[in-house]
């Protein structure tokens, strides 16, 4: 006779409709746009502090500032991702989403002419305000500051907490694996380490980076970016909007101040460098009169694709396995409106836009 001790083990099996690995802003946002429209989720994930998603200021605004042009689909991307934001806010009881006066730096007449002559497009006026006099006694003396309509930023960390917490119930606290990935004629099942398996009828891949860790996106041209970002303390400075030339000052409150973010595309690490820091304190001086201290310095890798395009879609061979990434420094931008676009490429089968379309980049896939 054996023991009387046996172990007893209860496999749960969840039943949803679409399971998506990644909880950081484009996964929290598909999420919530999905549930919002009824449908099931499920979401597999592992707190990351150095995600390129928390470690991001999360500034927006519908301007590219080198060419004096509209950020690409500014005119869809900004009233969608006010709604959502917005939108989480008031259901999930939280305050993340900052609309803020945002002013670009203008340093020689030659620019405040070109401000002036586009402003004055009808396509542009939405966006770009009047020029006015720089009155902060705490910032450089520079020929006007150019307001710009429509933006502010999102912060992520909190963002990312309170969906975190409003997603618990559907939460899978792990790391994926495609070892646990099995597909079903019908669907997928997610087998997972804590006695559950969940069954879906897509797997959408939203975890930046770490999707290339999959063999399902491993052929994928990412070209990742990384960025490091400061944060001051300045009781001198008091600064009430965000501000920009060659660097932003984000005010994020008592007295702090987010700085950023560098550009780089080797050292591909999450580590926060002292030439990081030395670039964005010495690109700062240039802007403001007045000292400050460095209390928090970050750094993380940006998802950006090559054509710096975002990927959605199906993987060219298996259509039960789906992309919901690549969005690059412009996610908290994006993301809202291009989630809702991806739902309905997924529920009713539209066509999605060739220039974030997936398809584009089959013939890498052997």
């Amino acid at each position: 006779m054996q023991g009387l001790y046996q172990p007893l083990y209860f496999w749960i099996v969840q039943i949803t409709d679409f399971l998506i690995i990644g909880q950081g802003i484009a996964g929290s946002v598909l999420a919530f746009n999905l549930k919002r429209r009824g449908f099931k989720v499920r979401v597999v994930d592992v707190i990351n502090p150095n995600s390129s998603s928390r470690v991001a200021a999360g500034i927006w605004h519908p301007m590219v500032f080198k060419r004096l042009s509209q950020t690409w689909l500014a005119d869809k991307f900004i009233p969608t991702a006010e709604e959502t934001y917005l939108s989480v806010e008031r259901e999930l009881n939280g305050q993340f989403f900052h609309q803020t006066k945002y002013s670009r730096l203008l340093t020689s007449v030659s620019e405040c002419n070109d401000w002036d002559t586009l402003s004055s497009d009808e396509r542009l006026a939405s966006w770009m305000g009047e020029i006015t006099p720089i009155t902060n006694p705490s910032v450089r003396d520079f020929e006007g500051q150019a307001n710009v309509y429509h933006a502010g930023y999102l912060d992520t960390s909190e963002f990312l907490s309170a969906t975190r917490n409003w997603l618990s119930n559907d939460l899978l606290e792990e790391e994926y694996s495609d070892d646990r990935l099995e597909l079903l004629d019908s669907g997928v099942v997610y087998h997972s380490d804590r006695y559950e398996d969940v069954k879906a009828q897509k797997i959408v891949f939203a975890n930046g980076l770490k999707a290339r860790e999959s063999n399902w996106f491993s052929w994928v041209p990412f070209a990742p970016v990384k960025g490091e970002v400061i944060t001051i303390f300045s009781p001198l400075l008091k600064l009430e909007e965000i501000i920009s030339k060659g660097v932003f000052i984000c005010p994020i409150g008592n007295y702090r101040y987010n700085i950023g973010a560098t550009y780089h595309w080797d050292k591909l690490d999450d580590v926060p460098t002292e030439e990081g820091a030395s670039e964005l304190s010495k690109r700062l001086q240039e802007l403001i009169k007045v000292p400050f201290d460095i209390v928090d310095h970050r750094a993380g890798i940006r998802p950006a694709v090559k054509g710096r395009r975002p990927l959605l879609g199906t993987h060219p061979i298996e259509n039960r396995v789906t992309i919901f990434n690549g969005m690059g420094s412009k996610a908290v931008l994006m993301v809202p409106y291009l989630a809702d676009h991806f739902i309905d490429y997924l529920i009713n089968g539209s066509t999605l836009m060739e220039d974030v379309d997936l398809s584009r980049f089959y013939s890498f896939h052997s």
